[in-house]
């Protein structure tokens, strides 16, 4: 293992021992993973993203269960405190600028365990809270774009949900791919960051007849049950609809429509992401990072693990902002 500067033996993590809400999130002292594989990296946690599906997990209710207690969180961002002996310090040194994308351990903590995989440089002059933002959310907007509905140049793409984490991703990624890109977002201030981040036209939820008759070569749906009946009515012959996010029965649902326009609406699971797949989309955000085509967007800030419990709560009901990523500071 290779190292500059020791890890200190403890450090402060979030905890979940039973499931449930919030509450049940509680700081602890608990020993800093060790580095025990040749291909594992220690990373110091500076910020760390909270995704809806965290929230899901922590309530039990979710077909992923961890074993209890855990540290949730997936994704983050940090500086590598120790690597494996195999990593070549050419790769990967202590002291780099990383984001994490599916790490070992949690994120909500001090440090955070990752395989080598899970971890990818990003320029010294990128933020460590926007850096944050990525993973998850960036790798979703990758799978839905490009793996599943294979956007292509010149295309008009709707997102809906253009202002949240996922979405304005999904704006940005598809506007440096060369198509027009339209969104809806349910609040002014949502609107406003889904026209800043890349969109040519954006409209409330339900009022893409504002759109001056745009149909839409390819959807991506973040909340498929509210918004998929009246996607369905703006596509173009032959669209591709991407259902990233869904959470009940989707009413008003007519397949004759979908028949007679011959689209197609396909599952979007960054679950199903092969090891070939995770490597190609992170090759992709970095390059959209480092061409600064990608600029990712926070939203509601926490400072401190404390806070955790409030984050978790915030990126369901988004009292404190409506766009952007959920991001927790982590003290050191």
């Amino acid at each position: 293992m290779a190292t500059t500067s020791p890890p200190p033996p403890t450090m402060s993590a979030v905890l979940v021992r039973e499931f449930g809400d919030s509450s049940r999130m509680n700081v602890e002292h608990v020993t800093v993973p060790e580095v025990t594989s040749n291909t594992h990296v220690l990373v110091k946690v500076l910020c760390a993203g909270v995704n809806p599906v965290d929230t899901y997990i922590r309530t039990g209710t979710y077909a992923i269960k961890p074993t209890l207690p855990y540290t949730p969180g997936k994704d983050g961002a940090g500086i590598v405190a120790s690597v494996g002996k195999d990593i070549e310090e050419s790769d990967l040194k202590v002291g780099d600028h990383v984001y994490i994308d599916g790490p070992s351990s949690g994120t909500l903590a001090q440090f955070c365990l990752c395989d080598r995989s899970a971890v990818f440089k990003i320029d010294d002059g990128v933020p460590f809270d926007q850096a944050a933002c990525l993973g998850v959310p960036s790798s979703t907007a990758y799978r839905a774009l490009f793996t599943r509905c294979r956007i292509e140049s010149g295309e008009s793409v709707l997102i809906h949900g253009a202002a949240g984490a996922c979405g304005t991703v999904c704006v940005q990624l598809a506007k440096r791919h060369g198509c027009v890109v339209y969104g809806t977002a349910s609040t002014e201030e949502g609107r406003k960051c889904a026209l800043q981040a890349g969109c040519k036209a954006v409209s409330a939820h339900d009022d893409l007849g504002s759109l001056n008759g745009v149909v839409f070569d390819v959807a991506i749906e973040m909340l498929a049950n509210a918004t998929i009946a009246d996607t369905i009515q703006h596509l173009a012959p032959g669209a591709r609809v991407g259902v990233v996010g869904n959470r009940g029965l989707a009413d008003g649902v007519n397949m004759r429509d979908l028949m007679s326009r011959e689209a197609c609406v396909m599952g979007v699971m960054l679950g199903k992401s092969t090891a070939a797949d995770r490597l190609e989309t992170n090759k992709a955000i970095q390059s959209a990072l480092q061409d600064t085509s990608l600029k990712p967007v926070v939203g509601a800030s926490f400072e401190g693990l404390q806070k955790a419990g409030e984050a978790h709560d915030e990126v369901i009901a988004k009292r404190a902002c409506t766009y952007g990523r959920v991001v927790v500071h982590v003290e050191q």
